[in-house]
């Protein structure tokens, strides 16, 4: 666990993963609780690091991805690398692939 502004500390965190290892950036309703300008400021910033990105977030966070909301009964998108891949109830209760 790393105390900090997640903006900030995101790059050296992924800087210390030990060579040959796939560093994953996971995250789950975290987002929602950052501006809006700092939900693009992260997208860019992760997008921009050689790792995986999964996802677990509300629709609402970002309605821009395809399939964000799903149409199915869940509030959560989860994604790899920004592409919907299934939709998730809270705190995991539930999950159904896309």
């Amino acid at each position: 666990m790393v105390a900090g502004d997640l903006l900030e500390e995101l790059p050296g965190v992924v800087e210390r993963v030990p060579a040959g290892v796939r560093p994953v950036v996971l995250h789950s309703a975290v987002l929602a609780y950052l501006s809006r300008v700092d939900r693009v400021r992260f997208e860019g910033l992760v997008r921009g690091l050689d790792v995986t990105w999964v996802s677990n977030e509300s629709g609402a966070v970002f309605p821009e991805w395809e399939g964000a909301f799903g149409g199915v009964d869940t509030d959560f998108a989860v994604a790899v690398d920004g592409r919907v891949v299934g939709y998730a109830g809270e705190h995991g209760g539930s999950l159904v692939w896309r």
